[in-house]
């Protein structure tokens, strides 16, 4: 028996792997390959910023009909780092953000409470410049990893760590040690995946990968 499948089929694959099919030989000629489980759903509180970073790329008109599909109700605003901005008043949406990336980070305002669920793209790794100063950023690794493992290095005396719950955490040299503001002091900052945060870099560029 000789078996004919038409190229035209849906292809599952693994979540982060549909451009290394896209280029594979024999994989190639199909032209609908998606990655299998590509979707996340966020929590979003009313009246709260939320620093969200999402794991998947998706245009900006992607993001609008995910909102406008979910059960997200009211008015929404998010905030990029690169100053673009989305905003939804009653049915209307408007502003200059065109994309969203992953290991970007977005502060999302919303009038009710309600799930955020996007489906995208996963990439495999995401790298980060933290230059001098502020930068934004949304982790995407698949569990909690150590600032030092993330960077490849130990931080500066005075990098400062920023979250969504208000807490600032600053590196100390002479202890090794992170000091909240709130004046405890941990040995390992954590980030946890799909948390936005903002990094500020006392001294020089540092480089942040992603897994």
């Amino acid at each position: 028996f000789q078996y004919v499948i038409t190229t035209t089929i849906t292809v599952d694959v693994p979540c982060g792997r549909v451009a290394a099919y896209q280029a594979a030989e024999g994989w190639s000629s199909f032209a609908n390959i998606v990655g299998d489980g590509c979707e996340t759903s966020y929590s979003l509180v009313a009246g709260v910023w939320k620093w969200w970073a999402p794991f998947e790329g998706a245009t900006a008109a992607d993001l609008m009909e995910a909102f406008d599909n979910g059960i997200v109700q009211g008015d929404i605003l998010v905030n990029s780092q690169d100053e673009g901005f989305l905003r939804r008043s009653g049915v209307a949406w408007g502003g200059t953000l065109t994309s969203i990336e992953p290991g970007k980070m977005y502060k999302v305002l919303t009038e009710a409470s309600g799930m955020l669920t996007v489906t995208g793209e996963h990439p495999s790794t995401v790298t980060v410049e933290l230059g001098q100063g502020y930068t934004w950023f949304g982790f995407i690794g698949n569990a909690p990893v150590e600032i030092r493992v993330a960077l490849g290095t130990t931080p500066t005396d005075d990098d400062k760590i920023f979250t969504d719950d208000g807490r600032t955490y600053t590196y100390s040299e002479d202890n090794g040690l992170w000091q909240s503001n709130d004046g405890y002091y941990i040995e390992n900052f954590k980030h946890q995946p799909g948390y936005g945060y903002i990094y500020y870099s006392a001294l020089g560029n540092k480089t942040l990968d992603m897994l």
